[in-house]
């Protein structure tokens, strides 16, 4: 019936012809499905409700021809300026009544206060955050007004989050149910929820309860049958903060900004609209871990598996049901898969019908079709909510990089830019923070305005730093600069750069050539900037590194569809690569021009080599430095000797060592990486070093083990939860063989933000180890080394626990742990190198 009420408003000209557009656009889809199904949230409408609603939307839709470029001219809704065009050329540059558009400004909250003291300091440019609903913008845009200043609105209210279910059995969880136990948990965002006593012997479903939170709470009894370990699941139904409800919510959301927009005298400063669909902490990539609850979107998931599979027992064997019994496609698409990644129940959930069918999880495809579904409609109303906020005010409208979002990772994205949020207390951290961002527009088919929404060191500017600051974002791609600073040191050091803009010109006809690595190389591969205007930069892409060795680094990567290689060295020369099927089809490129001779030899061929990339295309296989083979087979060898003097068993690292040696001539690229998998095996067994996976833990109640390519053995032990740990906290058990009776220095990798690293520690013996505050270094994903302390181990075998105290939940993952005389240091996922 809102809908039906809404219509009849615009029917009787209660909006203007602006607002037709955003409306009929965002809702044909569930009007025709309304058309078809007569009936929402399980409330039946009349044929002729559902007809007139179809009749309606089809009516408005016919009217949404809006498209736009990366151009676009603006008026103020209100009136009270000329129209002023703008575009955005190929260089990341917003040219504004064709002139660059190059801002070095602050971020405000648009009181009378603070913007006297910007202004004061000579910022002409500003970033105000308002909320969605209008409230409050009218003091901020009169002060700006008044000022003369140019200013972007950042949507500062919270992005509407989706109702639905949460499927995180690696969060919510609570292990080691072994006897009757009275339980409470928090769920403080939470309504009701679905409560799971599972045998951990074979993951059958002992008990089931449905639970309603009060007071954020749930209080409930568990009796295991005997002796039997179970394990509790909990599957909340709540309101994400990850997935933004992209159906009704939206309506209201879009509702209220667009009445804002154009109520609002926005006045001919205005130059851009940010985060129209709010904030919100990050933005859900490839992995989805909720099912909406929605209508709409289970009439969305219902056409597309019409659509896709046509027939319902081709659906099921899809989804790897069988005799479930359902015999509509909207039975169907109510299911909810009880299981993500390894953990979890092989079951699907009908939470109207409380019905529950069993399934192969491990063949299905449900959480690819719900991915598809939830992208798809983030997508297409992500566009449609920039076309309605065009047709209001036409300014440009950008989103801030929250992640590899599929809303702006794609050839030609809704929005008209990103924006890069730079933060950090070194240089390399504002790289790497704002590198992320760069790589996502530089990928783009489309033009992109690159704006350094957010530029916070951590410490108060001054004119040195700004002036870094500034130079190395522009580097990176970056044509706007606002800073997050108050203080008049800070505002008077921005205000010099800002008197010098004209002295960046010429950013506006200089573009940034990407040089991407895949972000699970990340060390040895490092965001930085290289010769000749190049960037070295992450990306989302499928790929990893290449171990060859102490002397030389590599990389694979697969990036729309072509396949490319990185090698490099630390001691620049000629090197022969091994390789046993090298044509002149195989390409060489360098990244500061110059040329690296490549010259075939009778076992692959032989090129120039130094500390930057060179770029391999043209072929599959991996060169082998015939170096690196060399240094190989010496460290194993001096190993073997080694073992042998200790009396180890070396038996199975040995026969399968020269198996792939025999191999090596023949096939180079297949049998070096077992040569060298049979080296690091060997190094674990008999070196100085003690290395222990923390994903083999004998006894834990972490979340999961999660597959992690950029992690040593391409796996660790992730803890991601919000639920609160028993008494003990969360915890990993681990047993190691004593090898060194001298001191040895305690290391662990892991990936634990700077919030949670004062909750990690280690329990050895009657000896407690913290973490430091700072890590050293940082590989892969977020993964870095951190330093406990000294122990000196004694006996034959020592016990000892990791244990992370979580009150309010946690989101960290560990790696490894090493224990090493003083001599060594870990180096990313590489075995310890002897230091100098």
């Amino acid at each position: 019936m809102v809908l039906i009420q809404r219509f009849s408003k615009l029917a009787n000209g209660a909006c203007t012809p602006q607002r037709l557009p955003s409306w009929g656009a965002v809702h044909l889809e569930a009007a025709n499905a309304i058309g078809r199904a007569g009936s929402l949230n399980n409330v039946q409408l009349p044929a002729s409700a559902a007809a007139f609603i179809l009749l309606a939307s089809t009516a408005i839709a016919s009217q949404v021809s809006v498209t736009h470029g990366s151009h676009g001219d603006y008026r103020p809704p209100l009136g009270g300026g000329r129209v002023q065009s703008w575009q955005i050329n190929g260089h990341n540059s917003l040219l504004w009544d064709g002139q660059p558009y190059l801002p070095i400004g602050v971020r405000t909250n648009g009181s009378s206060e603070e913007i006297a003291a910007i202004v004061n300091a000579g910022i002409q440019d500003v970033i105000c955050d308002v909320p969605a609903n209008g409230a409050a913008w009218k003091s901020p845009l009169a002060s700006l007004q008044i000022a003369k200043m140019r200013y972007l609105l950042n949507i500062s209210s919270l992005a509407p989050m989706a109702a639905g279910i949460a499927i995180e059995p690696q969060g919510y969880r609570i292990a080691d149910v072994n006897s009757p136990k009275t339980l409470t948990v928090k769920l403080p965002s939470a309504t009701r929820a679905l409560v799971l006593l599972v045998a951990t012997r074979d993951a059958s479903v002992q008990n089931v309860q449905h639970l309603t939170v009060q007071d954020g709470l749930i209080q409930f009894q568990e009796k295991p049958t005997g002796s039997l370990e179970c394990v509790v699941l909990i599957y909340p139904e709540m309101r994400s903060l990850q997935q933004i409800d992209f159906w009704e919510g939206m309506d209201q959301h879009r509702d209220r900004l667009l009445a804002a927009l154009r109520n609002y005298n926005l006045g001919p400063g205005l130059r851009g609209i940010i985060n129209p669909l709010g904030t919100t902490p990050v933005l859900p990539g490839k992995e989805f871990q909720f099912v909406p609850s929605s209508p709409v979107f289970r009439l969305e998931l219902r056409d597309y598996l019409e659509e896709k599979y046509r027939s319902l027992e081709t659906a099921e064997k899809a989804w790897s049901l069988s005799a479930t019994g359902i015999d509509t496609f909207e039975g169907l698409a109510r299911l909810v898969p009880l299981w993500s990644g390894m953990r979890g129940v092989s079951q699907m959930w009908d939470p109207v019908a409380d019905r529950f069918y069993s399934c192969d999880s491990k063949r299905s495809t449900v959480w690819s079709d719900l991915a598809d579904v939830m992208t798809a409609a983030a997508q297409r109303r992500t566009a449609r909510l920039v076309q309605s906020i065009r047709a209001c005010a036409d300014v440009p409208v950008i989103f801030d990089w929250a992640g590899w979002s599929s809303l702006y990772e794609m050839a030609s994205p809704a929005m008209d830019g990103l924006g890069m949020r730079a933060t950090g207390t070194t240089p390399s951290a504002i790289t790497d923070s704002a590198s992320r961002a760069s790589s996502s527009i530089l990928r783009w088919k489309r033009e992109g305005w690159l704006a350094a929404t957010e530029i916070d060191p951590g410490t108060d500017i001054d004119d040195a730093l700004a002036a870094s600051l500034v130079d190395d974002l522009a580097s990176l791609g970056a044509r706007s600069f606002f800073f997050r600073a108050s203080s008049p040191k800070a505002l008077k050091a921005i205000g010099l750069q800002s008197s010098h803009l004209r002295e960046l010109g010429a950013l506006d006809a200089n573009s940034v050539t990407p040089i991407f690595f895949p972000e699970n190389a990340t060390n040895p591969a490092l965001p930085q900037r290289l010769p000749g205007g190049k960037w070295w930069l992450p990306c989302p892409a499928d790929g990893e590194r290449i171990d060859l060795g102490k002397q030389f680094s590599a990389y694979r990567l697969n990036l729309a569809g072509i396949s490319s290689m990185a090698l490099w060295t630390t001691t620049p020369g000629r090197y022969k690569l091994r390789m046993s099927n090298y044509s002149e089809r195989v390409q060489f490129t360098t990244v500061d021009g110059s040329d690296p001779k490549p010259k075939k030899i009778k076992t692959g061929v032989e090129v120039e080599l130094s500390t930057l990339p060179l770029l391999i295309s043209g072929t599959e296989e991996i060169p082998i430095p015939i170096v690196a083979l060399d240094e190989t087979t010496a460290e194993f060898s001096k190993l073997v000797t080694k073992g042998n003097r200790l009396g180890r068993d070396m038996t199975n690292e040995m026969f399968y060592f020269a198996d792939s040696f025999k191999s090596y001539e023949r096939n180079p690229s297949g049998a070096f990486p077992i040569l060298r998998s049979q080296l690091r095996k060997l190094q674990m067994k008999v070196g100085d070093a003690t290395w222990i996976e923390a994903e083999n833990s004998q006894k834990t109640n972490f979340g999961e083990i999660a597959v992690q390519p950029s992690c040593s053995g391409g796996k660790c032990l992730s803890l991601r939860t919000a639920l609160a740990p028993e008494p003990e906290g969360y915890y990993a058990d681990y047993t190691i063989t004593v090898r060194s009776r001298e001191d040895q220095n305690v290391w662990i990798a892991a990936r634990v933000p700077s919030t949670e690293r004062a909750n990690v520690r280690m329990l050895i013996g009657g000896q407690v180890l913290r973490l430091p505050a700072d890590p050293t270094g940082p590989y892969g994903l977020g993964f870095a080394w951190y330093h406990l302390g000294v122990s000196r181990l004694a006996g034959n075998s020592v016990k000892f626990r990791i244990i992370a105290d979580a009150p309010n939940g946690a989101d960290l993952a560990i790696d490894a742990i090493v224990f090493a005389p003083p001599r060594y240091q870990p180096n990313g996922v590489s075995i310890l190198d002897r230091t100098p």
